[in-house]
């Protein structure tokens, strides 16, 4: 079969990044388990990031290096045409070569070909479905109203200045959403649900709006577009999304951290945490206060460890919520 040579490139790219991205997934997982055991959320986090960047690098290597040797192949021989089928004629020569030699432009073309239009079609599909959450998240902010509510703007300057911020971030609040959440990062904005403002103690309040207030302090929505962009390119690799994973826990985790310290300490937070699961519908392109696994983090909360605890799964949460919002 014919094909493109970045078509090629792409499909020996794909197929080398599984083994490369889970060895690096590896690495990290025993890193992680080991030397970074009881380290910080923060120290965590960028041990996967450069495990993420690393398996991004080397994709981009393999795709370097296979997209020039095949451009070089392809020259060759389109130079030399009829040099198979003269070396075909030569007597004595044997027939396994020149078998060989026909046979596996055939069949390795083949499936690095199809591998490669693969990959097109669910780039092109994932990337529609980020778009599709850039605007949902743009109206969101479009449809947010001004908070009125006095007290509420000031507890949210407060606590701006005691986290260092002095950028200006717009507080409004939103019907649609049941968790805050801080979106922008040239034009940041904090978007509170409707409840907040009727109910909601106001200690679990000044809580959430730290935790999204250390997203913005952590440059974390920077960070979460160029991770998103990632997971656009690698939507196919497991090991690659499983490190993509181990940012956002270890993300929410640092924010937790904070947000605990310098509100309403580690067990407060919790309840505020398990309070908040009852509802919880966030864009993935936002960061919201809910994200992640939040069982793990309210456990994680109530030990003395900061590594998470082990992962459970979601129906261990589902299960599990009740018996935490009536036991804190």
């Amino acid at each position: 079969m014919n094909s493109l040579p970045i078509l090629d490139a792409i499909g020996i790219t794909l197929w080398h990044s599984l083994w490369q991205g889970a060895a690096i997934a590896l690495l990290l997982a025993i890193a992680l388990a080991t030397l970074l055991r009881r380290s910080s959320p923060a120290l965590r986090q960028t041990a996967a990031w450069v495990a993420l960047l690393l398996a991004t690098g080397t994709a981009i290597v393999t795709f370097h290096r296979e997209s020039a040797q095949i451009t070089s192949v392809t020259s060759i021989t389109r130079a030399t045409p009829s040099s198979f089928d003269t070396e075909a004629k030569i007597p004595g020569q044997s027939q396994s070569i020149t078998s060989s030699r026909r046979w596996n432009p055939a069949k390795f073309d083949e499936w690095r070909h199809w591998l490669g239009i693969g990959w097109i079609a669910g780039f092109f599909f994932m990337s529609v479905r980020t778009a599709t959450g850039f605007l949902k998240l743009h109206r969101l902010r479009r449809r947010s109203q001004t908070v009125q509510h006095i007290e509420l703007q000031r507890w949210f300057a407060q606590l701006r200045a005691r986290l260092g911020i002095r950028e200006s971030i717009q507080l409004r609040v939103s019907p649609e959403i049941d968790s805050p959440l801080m979106t922008g990062f040239l034009w940041p904005m904090v978007l509170i649900p409707a409840k907040f403002l009727n109910g909601t103690p106001p200690a679990y309040v000044k809580a959430f709006l730290a935790h999204e207030l250390a997203h913005f302090r952590r440059w974390d929505y920077v960070s979460n577009l160029v991770q998103t962009g990632i997971e656009t390119v690698f939507f196919f690799h497991p090991a690659v999304r499983w490190i993509s994973k181990v940012i956002r826990d270890e993300r929410e985790h640092a924010c937790d951290d904070t947000a605990a310290g310098r509100t309403i300490g580690r067990l407060e937070y919790a309840r505020a945490l398990a309070w908040l699961e009852e509802g919880r519908q966030s864009p993935s392109l936002c960061l919201a206060a809910n994200g992640g696994n939040t069982l793990r983090r309210i456990q994680r909360l109530l030990s003395d460890s900061p590594r998470p605890p082990r992962q459970q799964g979601w129906v261990g949460d589902r299960t599990l919520l009740p018996w935490i919002l009536t036991s804190l």
